[in-house]
């Protein structure tokens, strides 16, 4: 259904609508100055007054694209599990993210839960961001030392070395049970507080609490 021009300008302002396909022709469509306009090609910034008889060739609409909350929630509880199975070791939080649902289905079911209803991360804007354990061990004077520890799977800790503007420090632990664990903190220089990250697998921490 092609709009009434005023109807077409409010849905433009509230940026419900984009642009439109006129003459076969897409165009990017913006509100100012009190009418209706678009954009020029490969601009953002400059434009022109659609005339009446564009308007008149609106084949149809352009409209944003919508995020689906729920998939992008799963596909992020996804990434845990999936990352989890490639470890060579385990512990209670590598068991919790094996044992998180398979299916979309499975999820909903479930309750349609989040990171921290799962009790994997505290519910932050890290969940679901990898932090390389090769690009950890570049930043660090004792890499090697590091990357054999997590290959012996043993006992290990560094001080405290620069990252990309923060500081950084690694934990290896071992627990009576043979549970394996890795820690990651990137932290503010002179601080306690920042980014904490655990070791999923062999190669990745994955991101867990902000302080």
């Amino acid at each position: 259904m092609i709009l009434e021009r005023t109807e077409l300008e409010t849905q433009v302002k509230e940026g419900k609508i984009i642009g439109a396909v006129i003459n076969g022709q897409k165009k990017r469509l913006f509100y100012a100055q009190g009418t209706l306009c678009a954009f020029n090609r490969k601009s953002s910034r400059r434009g022109y007054e659609l005339p009446n008889y564009m308007f008149s060739k609106i084949e149809k609409y352009i409209y944003p694209k919508t995020v689906d909350e729920d998939k992008r929630t799963f596909k992020r509880l996804l990434k845990y599990k999936k990352e989890a199975a490639k470890a060579t070791f385990t512990n209670s939080w590598i068991k919790a993210c094996l044992a998180l649902p398979d299916t979309f289905e499975q999820w909903i079911a479930d309750g349609k839960k989040d990171c921290y209803e799962y009790h994997i991360t505290t519910g932050t804007r890290i969940d679901g961001n990898l932090v390389s354990v090769k690009t950890i061990a570049k930043k660090m004077w004792d890499g090697h030392s590091f990357l054999e520890a997590l290959a012996n799977k043993t006992k290990w800790h560094s001080g405290r070395f620069p990252y990309n503007g923060y500081e950084g420090s690694i934990e290896l632990a071992k627990d009576e049970d043979g549970s394996f664990r890795g820690f990651f903190s990137k932290e503010y220089k002179d601080c306690g507080n920042g980014y904490y990250y655990l070791l999923i697998n062999d190669d990745w921490f994955m991101g867990y609490d902000i302080d």
